[in-house]
C-alpha cells in the first residue's frame, strides 16, 4: 500500500501552510486576546476553494479528497486552531446541506429508468462508500429514504458520521 501523498494533495497541503504562516500565524494572537472572529480569513480561505475542498466540482466544491482536507485542516491549525476548527465546522455543516440538499434531492428526483436511479446510487455511494460511512448508509436507508421521517434526530446521526470520518482517517495514518 502507497502511503505517499498524491502531487493534489502536496499541493494543498503547500498552499495551506503558506498561507497559514503568512495570514493566519500574524493575527492568530491578536485575534485571541481581542476575541475577534477572523473574518477575512474567512473570506481568504473560501476564495483559495478550502471552504468547499471535500466536495464535488458540480456542487461548487474543489473535488479533492479527504487526506487533501485533513491536510488543509492540520496547516491552519499549526498557525491557529480557532481558524482551523472555522475551516473544519464549516465543512461539517456543508456536509448536511450537501447530503440533504443535493445528494436526496437528486434521489427523489423522477428517472425514466431503471439505469438513470442505478446510475445516480453508484455516483453516491462513490463519494461516500458504506463501508466506510455505515452510520450514512443506515441513517440514509433505515430513517430518511422512509416514509415520515422527522429530521428532528439529526445529531446523533450527524455526531455518529463525524466520528466515522475521524475514525477513518485515524486508521489511514
Amino acid at each position: 500500500m502507497n502511503f505517499d501523498l498524491t502531487d493534489e494533495q502536496k499541493a494543498i497541503q503547500s498552499l495551506c501552510r503558506e498561507f497559514a504562516r503568512d495570514e493566519v500565524a500574524p493575527q492568530a494572537e491578536r485575534n485571541d486576546r481581542e476575541e475577534r472572529f477572523p473574518y477575512e480569513l474567512v473570506k481568504k480561505m473560501g476564495e483559495l476553494g478550502l471552504m468547499g475542498l471535500p466536495f464535488p466540482e458540480k456542487y461548487g466544491g474543489a473535488g479533492a479528497d479527504t487526506i487533501s482536507y485533513a491536510l488543509a485542516v492540520m496547516e491552519i491549525a499549526r498557525a491557529d486552531a480557532s481558524t482551523a476548527i472555522t475551516l473544519a465546522a464549516h465543512a461539517y455543516a456543508l456536509l448536511d446541506s450537501y447530503i440533504y440538499g443535493f445528494a436526496l434531492q437528486e434521489a427523489s428526483l423522477p428517472f425514466d429508468t431503471g439505469e438513470d436511479t442505478a446510475e445516480l446510487a453508484q455516483a453516491m455511494l462513490e463519494q461516500f462508500p458504506v463501508g466506510e460511512y455505515p452510520n450514512l448508509a443506515e441513517f440514509t436507508f433505515n430513517h430518511v429514504l422512509q416514509p415520515g421521517y422527522d429530521y428532528g434526530s439529526e445529531y446523533e446521526y450527524g455526531l455518529n458520521l463525524i466520528l466515522d470520518g475521524l475514525d477513518r482517517d485515524l486508521r489511514a495514518c
